[in-house]
């Protein structure tokens, strides 16, 4: 697991030592910066899937592999940079285990999802998702309303009406393992010893807009929205029981182009400075374009075959706490 997220760490923790303030330093008075950090915690649930068609397009629907409710809790740490309260560099780094799922693979003979011939369902368990936001926000609008609050030595932040658009990038992992395995087309019951993985990967470009609307002093409603132009899907998977697949991996998926977006809605409270405490709603979700299914066998042979789409969706309740500096 440590290899698996080390990198994402130290390119954050990177981003907080370069940008941090120097505390106790006299600042630049060229510049206005602010600097945010704070931690998120999102109870998601997911739902996922891929299908591919046969080699010479029919059944165009040869085998589907879905993954339903899918629950993570994602612990999101959080950065933001502020320059002249017009330009910001937003840095997110989620990481969460997979738990509590169910995946149900289905193989069919004719088009259209039709000649249903095998279909097995099992858990979905024990691995993790981690995700990077790396944004740029341009504020297009804005209503300051700061001032001096009742708190001793300083300057309270009241909320702000703002608008900001949004261009960015994402990276979204997700290891999955199969286990618990149970035919039900044919009914030949459960089979053991079924330890199978997939990875869905996406890399993406994201173009939104955020914005605050103050309902108090102290309180604010915060939104945002994005849409996903465009992604790189690549998928991976190791079928364990099967003999006749080499084991790395048994079979590859890559696909271009896709389209999602999701956003949030959270509810900002200024308990006391420039502390923030937010609660609200999150979703999540993207489609891959067409693209290749590539397995490999253990006799050598490679085969490729259409590669149709995959999507993977995540939402829940999310809260967090930030500071301002």
């Amino acid at each position: 697991m440590v290899g698996k997220i080390s990198s994402p760490i130290i390119l954050f923790l990177s981003f907080l030592l370069i940008t941090a303030p120097s505390f106790g330093k006299e600042p630049d008075k060229s510049l206005n910066i602010s600097f945010t950090m704070g931690q998120r915690t999102w109870l998601s649930k997911g739902d996922s899937d891929w299908n591919i068609a046969d080699t010479d397009g029919s059944p165009n629907v040869l085998s589907e592999l879905e993954y339903k409710h899918i629950d993570s809790t994602v612990i999101e740490l959080y950065g933001e940079v502020g320059i002249n309260s017009k330009h910001f560099l937003i840095l997110e780094y989620g990481y969460g285990n997979i738990r509590n799922g169910k995946w149900i693979d289905s193989d069919y003979n004719r088009d259209n999802r039709q000649g249903l011939y095998s279909r097995s369902s099992g858990t979905a368990e024990d691995d993790n998702l981690w995700y990077l936001n790396i944004d740029y926000a341009l504020r297009i609008f804005t209503r300051p309303d700061r001032g001096k609050g009742s708190e001793p030595h300083g300057v309270r932040y009241k909320q702000d009406l703002f608008i900001d658009v949004l261009l960015g990038y994402q990276h979204w992992k997700e290891d999955i393992i199969m286990t618990n395995g149970f035919q039900e087309v044919p009914a030949t019951g459960a089979f053991f010893r079924l330890k199978s993985t997939y990875i869905f990967e996406w890399d993406s470009i994201r173009i939104g807009a955020r914005g605050g609307v103050p309902l108090s002093d102290r309180l604010s409603l915060k939104a945002s929205l994005f849409v996903i132009p465009w992604t790189h899907y690549r998928g991976e998977g190791i079928w364990n029981l099967r003999t006749d697949f080499r084991q790395d991996p048994s079979f590859k998926h890559k696909a271009n182009g896709g389209f999602g977006g999701g956003g949030d809605a959270t509810l900002s409270y200024n308990p006391w400075r420039s502390l923030f405490i937010e609660m609200g709603y999150r979703y999540w979700r993207i489609e891959s374009g067409d693209g290749t299914d590539t397995t490999y066998f253990s006799s050598g042979r490679v085969v490729t075959a259409p590669f149709n789409k995959a999507t993977s969706q995540r939402h829940g309740v999310i809260f967090g706490i930030n500071y301002v500096f």
